[in-house]
């Protein structure tokens, strides 16, 4: 047993001191009767789906599909009135990431796409080395063995013919 809780995260399983006010109720919350101060819109969104306060689906066109990977829709929680302290009701609702795109602008700012391109230019394959295609004689020997091994190079039969 560990004791002394040595090497256990504080934020996992309950340890530590629970976040004042997290499991408030929710209609309190929404009502602004409860300081939310310490609460994130990703926590906002997950009681809002889970105590069923409101559908998950794009309040817009309606869009519900899961995704494969984690089963959750992909929605973004919109303030219709811009102001995201304002957590009554009537404020609230999903959109869809099209919808959102289309109705209230792009959800990344310039910086975060800026960093999205820089990151993807880094990963990518530009800045491996050409792979050796090169098979060693044991491929080479396995590949006669089954009759498809010769030894002219691809392409070879149709430049002989220009």
């Amino acid at each position: 047993m560990n004791q002394a809780g040595k090497g256990i995260k504080k934020h996992l399983g309950g340890y530590g001191k629970p976040k004042k006010n997290i499991t408030a109720p929710l209609e309190d919350v929404l009502e602004g009767r409860v300081d939310v101060s310490h609460y994130t819109v990703d926590i906002l969104k997950a009681r809002l789906i889970q105590e069923g306060f409101l559908v998950e689906e794009c309040s817009c066109c309606g869009f519900n599909e899961r995704r494969v990977v984690d089963y959750k829709v992909p929605l973004v929680l919109n303030f219709k009135d811009k102001n995201k302290k304002n957590w009554k009701r009537d404020n609230l609702e999903f959109l869809c990431y099209n919808c959102y795109f289309l109705n209230i602008g792009n959800i990344w700012s310039d910086n975060q796409l800026k960093q999205m391109e820089d990151y993807q230019m880094e990963n990518a394959f530009n800045k491996d080395e050409e792979p050796n295609w090169d098979l060693d004689d044991t491929h080479i020997d396995h590949l006669k063995e089954l009759g498809l091994w010769d030894n002219q190079d691809d392409g070879d039969e149709f430049i002989d013919r220009i």
